[in-house]
């Protein structure tokens, strides 16, 4: 069995060789003119469609040029705009409470001031300066009422300037 299986494996060998080297004795025919026209003018045309193809790359990089350009002077103007919006954040939050605080301040003087005409009205409108002149026991109690008539004045003149201050703040 050998021997018949090397017979085989000689055999197909020897096939092989004489098949395989037919085609290399073949005698290509030479190309026309016609042909060799007809080639030249493929290439011309492929070159003139791979020039046209590479001005339409030059001119897309060009316009990718300029908008990149543009994206970042955008960008740049986005990122200024946030900033100040940032910083006009921060002072209308300071703003608004500093509104808040001169809103608290004019209805305190606004109180204060309420207080001092329902103390008026309940005392009847009589403590002036005459009345108490009029109405002193002696000198002491005289110089008490204009004391404490001097003390009231100075706390409603400052109750009124603080609302006043408050107002205008406000």
């Amino acid at each position: 069995m050998r021997f018949i299986s090397k017979r085989r494996i000689a055999l197909a060998i020897t096939t092989l060789l004489l098949f395989s080297t037919t085609p290399a004795l073949a005698n290509p025919k030479k190309p026309t003119i016609a042909q060799i026209e007809a080639a030249k003018k493929l290439e011309a045309e492929a070159k003139k469609a791979a020039d046209a193809a590479a001005a339409r790359l030059a001119k897309a990089n060009l316009t990718l040029r300029q908008l990149i350009a543009v994206a970042n002077t955008a960008r740049v103007r986005y990122e200024a705009a946030r900033a100040e919006l940032a910083r006009a954040t921060s002072e209308a939050d300071a703003a608004a409470a500093a509104y808040q605080e001169a809103l608290k301040q004019v209805k305190a003087a606004h109180d204060a001031i309420g207080r001092l005409a329902t103390n008026a009205y309940i005392m009847g409108g009589g403590f002036t300066d005459f009345d108490s002149l009029l109405h002193s026991d002696g000198p002491q109690d005289l110089m008490d009422r204009l004391s404490t008539l001097d003390s009231l004045g100075e706390q409603n003149t400052q109750a009124l300037f603080r609302f006043k201050t408050a107002e205008d703040a406000a």
